[in-house]
């Protein structure tokens, strides 16, 4: 018996008989369309169709190398492994383009049919064979990674666009963030054909821009006529169309920010600035340490971090020769709140389920490791992937910007744990399909811990954590949602001050 074989006798879960039907579809789709969009639920097995497709091309002679583009642990463990689990593609083995330079060069000139690369260095990679580019196939798996025009990645791959035969863009969220990032996707895809070949042009048809704030905003009837566009090219597929699947249940975990920690809250969101006392920081200083958000998206940011327990202060210490600025960024602990609540939860309700753990700062992994010894922090490579889906990790800590692409995480655990939220809708939709995906065996349970504010009369007010977590359960833009609650913080710091000289608190929002 051949080592290859015996391998592959191993790995082999499922056979190419035991692909879905609606999976059988997304091949011949693939296949009739060289340059088409797959914009595909998680779960439903986009990696496998691909593959498959690209394997009848190759059997059919029409195309010889396919390149795969996705993020870095994907490409280095989750399409190799996919392949490893079906008996028709489990032969064909992957050279995997990482590393150095010298490395990732010897990668790329191997003699085979499939590679991985990152989507970091697919712009060396376009540089690297200029007009010599061998791949005839370009797999991006999480095309919404080439949605700005403005990218390195994007402008590379276009350069090598016209040598390229067939193209397939993967992704469950497209237009996530909007559809302006539909433009640089599509062009990828027909070069202009639907939508021009600028931006400017783009715009224009389909957007209109506020003039106060400089947004875009789609036109009237503009949304109906990009998908009417484009649906000659790009296949739907929704997991609730082909799969019996419960919803996440979402639990909120209210924490309430009391004392000195609710009026450091209050003073930054109604001046901007926050002080704390050195001593309770070991400082060797007489004056309170001032810490500032200098514009409303800072302001966003030390909300969010007071939210979960810490702030940065940044100061520029100084200027380099060339005239370069130099920061430093400083960290204070503020609070314990969530971390004592994630506590007893993990204690309690939680006490016999293994966790994924959703972080957004770096402060607070360094927490998570302080309090938690036996977490396990999702590595670069995904070595841990096969202890969790084994079971064998009771708290998976990972970072949604990193974790949330093409990683199969289902059979491990079904308790998705927020301790930070993250500001972007993509992300926080991908992170959630690691386990609530097909394979899923029990309902996703999804808790999002939020800090909670009250006002002087007792009533609750909102706070940085509730609008992104209401923004991103709405699916709507975060940045659109927070600058609506500022709004509504003035109102209500307008309302104070006029009670005040009435001599009565109104805090009604």
């Amino acid at each position: 018996m051949s080592r290859a074989l015996a391998y592959c006798l191993r790995t082999v879960k499922l056979n190419r008989s035991d692909m879905h039907d609606y999976q059988d579809e997304g091949v011949q789709f693939i296949k009739d369309h060289p340059y088409c969009g797959m914009f595909v639920d998680l779960g439903l097995g986009k990696t496998v169709m691909t593959g498959t497709a690209m394997l009848d091309l190759i059997a059919d002679g029409e195309i010889n190398k396919v390149l795969v583009v996705a993020p870095k642990r994907v490409a280095r463990t989750g399409w190799p492994t996919e392949f490893d689990e079906w008996g028709h593609l489990c032969f064909y083995k992957m050279s995997i383009i990482a590393g150095n330079a010298k490395e990732r060069a010897a990668a790329a000139n191997k003699d085979c049919h499939f590679y991985t690369v990152s989507v970091d260095n697919i712009a060396w990679l376009c540089e690297h064979f200029k007009t010599k580019w061998p791949f005839d196939a370009v797999v991006l798996d999480e095309s919404s990674m080439f949605k700005s025009h403005t990218s390195q990645r994007f402008k590379m791959l276009r350069r090598v666009r016209k040598y390229i035969k067939r193209i397939v863009e993967l992704t469950a969220t497209p237009a996530a963030e909007g559809y302006m990032g539909i433009f640089s996707q599509i062009y990828l895809l027909d070069e202009g054909e639907r939508f021009g070949s600028t931006i400017g042009g783009y715009q224009e048809n389909y957007f209109t821009q506020n003039r106060y704030n400089f947004k875009w905003k789609l036109r009237p009837g503009a949304e109906d006529e990009i998908i009417r566009k484009i649906s000659d090219i790009c296949l739907v597929m929704k997991a609730e169309d082909y799969l019996d699947m419960h919803e996440p249940n979402f639990v909120p975990v209210p924490v309430e920010l009391d004392g000195e920690t609710a009026e450091r809250y209050r003073m930054m969101e109604e001046e901007s600035l926050v002080e704390i006392m050195p001593e309770d920081f070991d400082e060797h200083l007489d004056d309170p340490i001032v810490i500032e958000a200098e514009q409303a998206a800072s302001l966003q940011s030390k909300l969010l971090q007071m939210c979960s327990g810490f702030i940065y202060d940044t100061k520029i210490v100084g200027i380099t020769e060339d005239d370069k600025v130099i920061k430093q960024k400083d960290t204070y602990r503020l609070h314990d709140l969530k971390f004592d609540a994630l506590e007893e939860l993990l204690e309690t309700t939680l006490a016999d389920k293994n966790v994924l753990i959703a972080y957004h700062f770096k402060p607070t992994l360094e927490r998570l490791k302080e309090r938690f010894k036996d977490l396990v922090v999702m590595d670069d490579d995904g070595k841990c992937i096969k202890k969790w889906n084994a079971g064998k990790i009771r708290l998976l800590a990972a970072h949604p910007q990193s974790a949330g692409h093409g990683l199969n995480l289902q059979h491990g655990g079904h308790v998705i744990v927020y301790i930070d939220n993250p500001w972007s809708l993509e992300r926080f939709l991908q992170f959630n399909g690691r386990l609530h995906r097909q394979g899923q065996k029990y309902p996703v349970t999804i808790y999002q811990f939020k800090a909670m504010l009250r006002t002087p009369n007792g009533l609750l007010a909102e706070t940085a954590d509730d609008v992104v977590i209401q923004a991103l359960v709405e699916k709507e833009d975060v940045q659109d949602a927070f600058f609506a609650l500022l709004e509504r913080i003035k109102g209500r710091i307008k309302r104070r001050k006029k009670s005040k000289n009435k001599g009565v608190w109104d805090d009604e929002e």
